[in-house]
């Protein structure tokens, strides 16, 4: 079996991106930071590193982690120090079981069944809502699931964001030619003409920054008759799937 190496990774650059996706962040950095030493391209977590990161809410994760990093077969294992390895001889086996599994199977399944397969990623969130909006329509999974799907795309802008710090960071780059400043004008431009949407400011802050549950709660103080301003806004904006799939069907 390879060695186990201990490192300390720090976390620092979280602060850069908005408060709700910082634990997000705190994941992305801990994976580069191993591909960065190993070597290796393929990384898997543990639900323990995972679970720390996240201990105090997506806003508060640690300022820096104390991890061991262990290469098998290509694939480098991240547990936290101290902790034990839980690698899954049989996870091959298990993920071809789910795989086979129909959308008439799954619908079948109870509330905890489909939360399982759900964190245990054998089956996508999105795939599982759409199942339950046509299937039993049980409130509480929709509304787990639609948490589930938001987070996925957070952690999407996290990257898209990350990508943009990168940028900044190459001011040469912006020597060499004069299209970047110009792109950043345009950019300017089209935020100062950003379109009003008629609707409370508490509302729009729900929206921004919010979960979508937060954002289903302040839809309904509004009113159906407003659900088309919050549609139009939420594409402008967050775009998130869950959210726009429930405003849409309210709307009818």
């Amino acid at each position: 079996m390879a060695e186990k190496e201990i490192h300390t990774v720090g976390l620092g650059k979280v602060r850069r991106v908005s408060p709700r996706n910082r634990a997000a962040k705190a994941m992305k950095l801990i994976k580069e930071y191993v591909r960065r030493h190993s070597g290796v391209e393929t990384v898997s977590v543990s639900n323990a590193v995972n679970e720390e990161l996240w201990r105090s809410g997506a806003r508060n994760p640690p300022k820096s982690l104390a991890i061991q990093v262990l290469v098998e077969e290509g694939t480098a294992h991240v547990e936290l120090a101290g902790g034990e390895f839980e690698l899954e001889e049989e996870a091959e086996e298990v993920e071809e079981t789910v795989d086979e599994l129909s959308d008439e199977e799954l619908a079948e399944k109870n509330v905890d069944e489909v939360k399982e397969l759900v964190e245990s990623e054998t089956v996508e969130a999105e795939r599982a809502l759409d199942i339950e909006y046509a299937g039993k329509n049980r409130k509480t999974l929709i509304e787990w699931l639609q948490e589930r799907v938001g987070e996925e795309e957070e952690s999407e802008e996290v990257a898209e964001e990350t990508e943009e710090e990168e940028v900044e960071e190459e001011p040469e780059e912006k020597e060499d030619t004069g299209e970047e400043e110009t792109e950043e004008e345009e950019i300017g431009e089209e935020t100062s003409g950003e379109e009003t949407y008629d609707l409370p400011e508490d509302v729009v802050e729900t929206f921004e920054e919010g979960t979508i549950g937060e954002g289903k709660e302040a839809a309904k103080e509004l009113g159906k008759q407003e659900f088309e301003k919050l549609l139009n806004f939420e594409e402008a904006h967050q775009n998130r799937k869950g959210m726009k799939k429930f405003l849409r069907s309210n709307m009818n």
